[in-house]
């Protein structure tokens, strides 16, 4: 395993002490979460942009300056002292940095970290502004300005494109596919073609946007021009072979409240969908909510500028204070105090009548499923009116029965409350074991070295004599 992710998920897995995994989408609990905040790396809290190269070692751009993690140790280097809003590998031994004010390259050779400005045209605006710089199909260097575009074709000096007179609207630039592509409300949709603008989608069809955000559609379709188009205020369009139209996704409503500001298509197939305040989305290819991750569920703030996934399959965000790192690959979700389980051990399990059922030092518990659409992941709630030691649980057609230190409780079918049917301390329950599978209406119970059965009379259940006393105590 790369040091990079190694480390990242060690300091998770930590977690994992106290907590409950389990697999099922409606039984989806919280994900391998890692923040690393200002204190961790020593650096300004904004974090714009992340880049990560064939070694394993992550970029990471700040309010004013680049960061490097290679899993374990956070170095940081100087570029222009402005905000750094992106990072783009030029060469093996380059990277391209754009930030407010300046652009540069920072060579990676070595151990220490070089940055030199690169000369800009006069003819810029002061005081401009960037989205970012991208790499162009004839490797000419594009950088974002307030206005139009600054264009440095290879081996030769950087000259000025500006837009329409008075213009100061700072285009979006985008690498899709190797295709550069560039956004301003005035302008709409354009593809960077043999040193030109070519308009692909017009300023009306996404009107009011006032930014975008561009992935791959949901088929990974081999067409350079298949992509998923989110703006600020929550829509989202589809555009294939020329055309566009508005996806109706069961999660569309709720993007309209949540606003997009960034999309990732993921390796697994989901969609990372950064809110404008609400953290981040995962979206399956159909558009229906897989997971959510906000504060709520560990993250350092609800505000994420980017998105990033690595080599591990991790999913960086980058936030107003720091950074957050999910892991996408496990199979596996976390349940915590947060989620509705004490402090305490967790003795036993069944699924009856559908749900997880679980029994602790204290009392049983129900798991009620996800609610994504509305924020909610799924929660373990107490069966009420029993604080016994839950020590084993069985689920019958009359019922589920639970084990305790106080005898044998019922929880009859459909019902919330249990019925306690004894008073004398059971270790264990087991169903009786027919010829015909398990019966319905017997069941094996144990204390200490007795061992017994129980039946079901047809109104309730009743706890027969010891039938073996053994030697040793059972466990």
């Amino acid at each position: 395993m790369p040091r990079l992710v190694r480390a990242a998920a060690h300091g998770v897995l930590f977690c994992v002490i106290g907590c409950l995994a389990l697999f099922g989408q409606d039984e989806t609990g919280r994900l391998f979460l890692k923040n690393f905040t200002p204190r961790d790396y020593r650096g300004a809290d904004h974090v714009f942009c992340s880049l990560q190269i064939d070694s394993g070692v992550m970029f990471f751009g700040t309010e004013d300056r680049i960061l490097e993690f290679d899993g374990t140790i956070w170095r940081s280097w100087n570029s222009s002292g402005y905000a750094v809003k992106s990072l783009v590998v030029v060469s093996e031994s380059q990277i391209l940095v754009a930030s407010e004010g300046d652009w540069g390259l920072l060579t990676i050779t070595g151990v220490e970290r070089k940055y030199r400005s690169i000369p800009l045209p006069a003819e810029i605006p002061d005081n401009w502004q960037t989205h970012g710089a991208t790499v162009g199909p004839d490797g000419e260097w594009i950088l974002s300005v307030t206005g139009g575009l600054v264009i440095k074709p290879a081996g030769a000096p950087a000259y000025w494109m500006p837009f329409e007179e008075d213009n100061q609207e700072v285009p979006q630039i985008f690498n899709h596919r190797e295709n550069v592509l560039v956004f301003s409300p005035s302008i709409g949709l354009n593809e960077w073609r043999m040193g030109k603008l070519v308009k692909i989608v017009a300023t009306d069809e996404l009107s009011p946007a006032s930014s975008i955000s561009i992935a791959d559609a949901p088929d990974r379709s081999s067409s350079t021009d298949s992509m998923l188009i989110g703006t600020h205020d929550g829509r989202l369009f589809r555009r294939q072979k020329n055309t566009i139209e508005q996806v109706d996704w069961p999660v569309t409503d709720l993007m309209v409240t949540t606003g997009i500001r960034s999309m990732r298509r993921l390796a697994n197939g989901n969609l990372a969908v950064a809110t404008n305040e609400q953290g981040i989305l995962l979206l399956s290819p159909e558009g229906a909510i897989v997971q959510r991750v906000d504060q709520l569920r560990g993250m350092e703030s609800q505000t994420v500028h980017h998105l990033f996934e690595d080599q591990e399959f991790g999913l960086w965000a980058g936030t107003d204070f720091g950074l957050s790192r999910v892991d996408l690959e496990t199979p596996y979700t976390l349940f915590f105090r947060r989620d509705g389980l004490e402090r305490s051990f967790i003795n036993s399990f069944a699924r009856h009548e559908g749900r997880l059922h679980i029994g602790m030092d204290r009392g049983a518990y129900v798991l009620q499923p996800a609610q994504m659409d509305k924020g909610w992941n799924a929660r373990f709630f107490p069966i009420p009116d029993m604080e016994a030691q839950a020590r084993s649980l069985l689920s019958t057609d009359h019922g589920l029965l639970i084990g305790t230190n106080e005898g044998l409780w019922w929880l009859p079918p459909g019902e919330e409350k249990p019925i306690q049917e004894s008073t004398a301390s059971l270790q264990g329950l087991e169903p009786v074991l027919t010829e015909k599978g398990q019966s319905q209406n017997r069941f094996w119970w144990w204390q200490h070295d007795q061992i017994g059965q129980g039946h079901w009379d047809g109104e309730q259940w009743v706890i027969g004599d010891p039938i073996v006393t053994t030697p040793d105590s059972i466990k």
